[in-house]
Order: structure tokens, then sequence, then C-alpha cells
């Protein structure tokens, strides 16, 4: 659910070419690490971003930004993946 999210999300902020609001929603959900993030839905939203990134509908975005846009969402998933593989990850309490 995640994944169809922000791929919908950024598509239609691509087909308006809201460069704007597409860099905030890079920063908050690409750049921005917080404890209480659950891994999973931060890696289905960078997934959801890489996904819509090689779907056609974003072809309204410069190359530089789509480039900027998959480095940040790989990165993002690198680093989940980094933290939770490494021997002196946190342990994460998940609240339901």
């Amino acid at each position: 659910m995640i994944l169809h999210l922000m791929e919908w999300v950024l598509s239609g902020l691509s087909n308006f070419r809201s460069v704007e609001k597409i860099n905030t929603l890079s920063k908050e959900v690409l750049e921005t690490s917080k404890p209480n993030y659950v891994p999973f839905a931060v890696v289905m939203a960078a997934a959801g971003v890489l996904r819509a990134l090689n779907r056609s509908v974003v072809s309204g975005l410069g190359l530089d930004m789509i480039s900027k846009l998959r480095m940040s969402a790989e990165d993002r998933i690198e680093s989940v993946a980094r933290e939770l593989i490494s021997p002196n990850k946190r342990v994460y309490q998940f609240k339901l």
C-alpha cells in the first residue's frame, strides 16, 4: 500500500511539474531519518519512488532531478538494510 501511495503521489506531482513539492517529499521521506520510522515503511516508500521513476509518467522531470531522486531512494534503502544487518543495530520496538 505504501509503495503504491508513494508511486501515485510522485506521479501526480510530476504531472503538475511541482518540483518544489517533489523536493519537499524527497527530503522528508528519503533524507530524514527518525528513530520512530518503521524500517519496512521507509523501504516501501523508497521503492515507490523508484517505481515511479522507472515509469514514463515522470518524463516531465529533468534528468538531474530524476537522478537525484533515484540516488536518494537507493541510498535510503541501503542505509535501512545496513542498519538491520549491523551487529550494533538498535532494537525496534513496535507499538500496536
